[in-house]
């Protein structure tokens, strides 16, 4: 009988999505696409931050689940949002990042799709752009001559 390992940690199946294409956000929210993300093991939403028109003002992000692309039962993901940022001087051309993996959404409830939703305060306009990149899990076999036996 062949005897073969499986490599099951290798990440080598990267997607990037443009979820909101650069341009002046003004007051309100605003939110991305619905992606699905069932095929993926984890995902990093990437916030572009560049001028804001009003000092004082503040921007919010966080990130959504829901059990369909067309968001069906839209929920937060606990813990995936970024500090409120009040813009000052110092605020403006930064970029945040916010990691999930997909064990931190509602999965045995069926939630496999995720949005960024970005909140602008009032009389404010932010120069803004984000993406998504997502990660795939690859498991591959891996022929193993030194190895005599594998039990599993």
């Amino acid at each position: 009988m062949e005897r073969k390992l499986y490599e099951q940690n290798r990440l080598d199946t990267t997607s990037l999505a443009c979820l909101i294409e650069p341009q002046n956000l003004g007051a309100g929210v605003t939110n991305s696409i619905w992606l699905g993300v069932q095929h993926y093991d984890k995902f990093m939403f990437v916030i572009m931050g560049g001028d804001c028109a009003n000092i004082g003002d503040t921007l919010d992000a966080h990130v959504e689940q829901a059990t369909t692309t067309g968001g069906a039962g839209g929920k937060d993901i606990t813990g995936k949002a970024i500090t409120q940022v009040t813009s000052t001087a110092t605020d403006q051309n930064m970029i945040w990042y916010i990691h999930v993996y997909i064990d931190e959404l509602d999965v045995d409830a069926y939630y496999d799709s995720v949005r960024l939703v970005l909140d602008v305060s009032a009389n404010d306009t932010w120069y803004i752009a984000a993406f998504c990149l997502r990660e795939q899990r690859v498991v591959e076999e891996a022929p193993v001559t030194s190895v005599t036996e594998i039990i599993g």
